[in-house]
């Protein structure tokens, strides 16, 4: 037997074949590397910028790809990095292949000298002064050009940081850099009118005369180059700034009228509001009444519950805690109502594209005031007033660099429509008393404190701030709930089941109470004046009362959101309980920035 199977005659030849069966059966090894270029190009796509460069050394393979594809790296993430020393050539490679992010932070970084590494702006001075601030200047205009002209339906952005007065502390890069920019559009070096918007923007804020009419010139121009932010703006001062006639009146509509789909969001509430008003402009009602529904029906819901989801460290207290402490800051600044909703709307619009440590919530809360009040109004928040009315918990640097990122991260969306817009736009086709508007107003504002009903759109929010308060006022609503489906097309039932919820959760539900046991009322105590009829003194409409005149099951009151809270508490672990009041605090004088 011993000769008839030679080959399983000794252990070792059993082994040996065992290992060479393992051995043809094994699969080749496979490395990243060698995978196909549209498997890497996969990988690579959106990679945070510190590890698109990190790949780009792993291999030379990865390095060829990424230098030969542009796209990589202008969508390559810059969130939670700042340009400095170490970095610049890769923030500029970026922005040389159009990453909007890059380009923004760079713009900022060198207007405002701010770099990641300290000693950095000391160092780049040791060369000749005047050369620093000229070929900074002229590096930051290039950037904020270049971001214009990537973010083409964006409303434009660059006038925040180049507005005047400018500091006369002997840093004159703001100077050449808006001089660079006008010196641009003086070429006709622009493709677009944003530009040329942006530096209308900034001579209007000068107080010279010629500085004005020479505005009005850049304004037209713009205009000319289908600008709908300049546009507006034109058609605002020949047919808003004093009483017409029926003639001037019905050419002001179908001019606005003729700026078309493209206009700005604030063309288009305007049209919005004169169709409301019976004003059609020449077109039938239901072609009007048409583009009013349309308009509403865009309305999407606020970003405040998507924030927290991103942000699965933040809570909603955290949040409610913010948003009262900037109230009370806007109050002190005496800015508008505009200012706080859009603040709002661009810390969640933030939270929601990106992540926030809870000890840097604050930081973000007072950058985005400092970005829209530049927007919005006359007067401003400076960088070093935000600084100080955190009571210096952060620096200069801090909000400069916040400020960065919250504009890089949006990619310069600083405006857009909130709850109050919608406000206004229902007030305009009800004849409403004033106690009525002001307690809307305050039912809005409420609104923006509580993350849940973040689900709802800006309209529905709008919609049930108008009911709840004719409820409160008038008890009957049938009339007001027909014409607010004919003139918007939003549904009855789903405006009386989002009215339900705000009143749960605004009217009804407790405030927060903070670690040192003070219940935040901000809002309340800013509606408790006599300036706004006292409304946050009335007495809420009751549950049973408000279905009842709703026509509403009272059992839905209690399915919808949350149950009725507790006490709502907050504690140092929150991250931001230590917010201090800004109360007594009193600007005597501009602090610079």
């Amino acid at each position: 037997m011993r000769g008839i199977f030679p080959f399983e005659s000794t252990p070792v030849m059993r082994s040996r074949k065992s290992e060479k069966h393992n051995n043809d059966n094994a699969k080749p090894s496979v490395k990243i590397w060698s995978l196909p270029e549209e498997l890497h190009l996969r990988l690579l796509e959106g990679l945070p910028l510190i590890d698109l460069i990190t790949m780009r050394a792993v291999h030379p393979v990865f390095k060829d790809l990424i230098d030969s594809n542009p796209k990589l790296w202008s969508i390559a993430n810059v969130n939670g990095h700042w340009p400095s020393m170490g970095n610049i050539r890769h923030f500029e490679r970026a922005a040389n292949r159009g990453n909007v992010e890059a380009l923004i932070k760079l713009g900022i970084a060198y207007l405002y000298d701010t770099w990641d590494n300290l000693g950095e702006a000391t160092t780049c001075r040791s060369l000749d002064q005047k050369w620093h601030f000229h070929e900074t200047g002229i590096r930051a205009a290039e950037a904020f050009r270049l971001a214009e002209s990537l973010t083409p339906h964006t409303a434009p952005f660059t006038a925040l940081f180049l507005r005047p007065p400018w500091s006369a502390n002997g840093n004159y890069t703001k100077t050449l850099a808006f001089k660079h920019l006008k010196k641009m559009a003086d070429l006709n070096q622009e493709n677009s009118g944003k530009i040329l918007t942006c530096v209308a923007t900034i001579l209007g804020m000068m107080e010279e005369t010629s500085s004005q009419e020479e505005a009005l010139t850049y304004e037209e121009r713009a205009a000319r180059l289908s600008s709908p932010w300049s546009a507006f703006k034109l058609w605002q001062k020949k047919y808003c700034t004093n009483p017409q006639d029926r003639g001037t009146e019905l050419e002001g509509i179908r001019r606005l009228r003729d700026l078309g789909p493209g206009a700005c969001v604030d063309a288009r509430l305007a049209l919005c509001h004169a169709y409301m008003k019976k004003q059609y402009g020449g077109i039938p009602e239901e072609q009007a009444i048409g583009y009013v529904h349309g308009f509403v029906q865009e309305s999407h819901p606020t970003w405040a519950g998507m924030a927290l989801r991103s942000n699965p460290q933040l809570t909603n207290i955290m949040r409610y805690i913010l948003i009262d402490w900037l109230v009370e800051v806007i109050r002190m600044k005496v800015f508008s109502q505009r200012v706080l909703h859009l603040t709002v709307r661009l810390v969640d619009l933030f939270l929601h594209r990106s992540t926030c440590s809870r000890s840097n919530l604050q930081l973000v809360g007072i950058s985005a005031l400092v970005l829209v009040s530049r927007f919005q109004s006359k007067e401003i928040l400076t960088v070093r007033e935000a600084a100080w009315l955190t009571d210096n918990t952060y620096k200069y640097e801090d909000v400069v660099h916040m400020m960065g990122e919250i504009a890089a991260t949006v990619h310069g969306a600083i405006y857009g429509a909130t709850t109050l817009d919608f406000l206004e736009l229902f007030h305009s086709f009800a004849t409403l008393e004033a106690k009525t508007i002001h307690l809307s107003r305050y039912i809005c504002d409420l609104t923006l404190l509580e993350s849940d009903v973040g689900r709802y759109s800006h309209a529905y929010l709008a919609a049930s701030s108008v009911l709840l308060s004719l409820v409160m006022l008038n008890g009957n609503v049938t009339t007001w709930l027909s014409q607010m489906t004919l003139h918007t097309g939003l549904s009855t039932r789903d405006i009386s089941l989002c009215a339900l919820h705000v009143h749960k959760k605004c009217l009804m539900g407790r405030p927060v109470i903070d670690y040192r046991d003070v219940t935040l009322r901000s809002v309340q105590e800013k509606y408790s004046d006599p300036e706004h009829l006292s409304v946050s003194c009335l007495q809420p409409t009751t549950s049973d009362e408000l279905c009842q005149v709703l026509g509403l099951d009272y059992t839905l009151y209690f399915i919808i959101g949350c149950g009725r809270p507790n006490k709502r508490r907050s504690s140092n672990g929150d991250g931001i309980a230590m917010i201090t009041s800004p109360r007594g605090k009193t600007c005597t004088s501009r602090l610079g920035g």
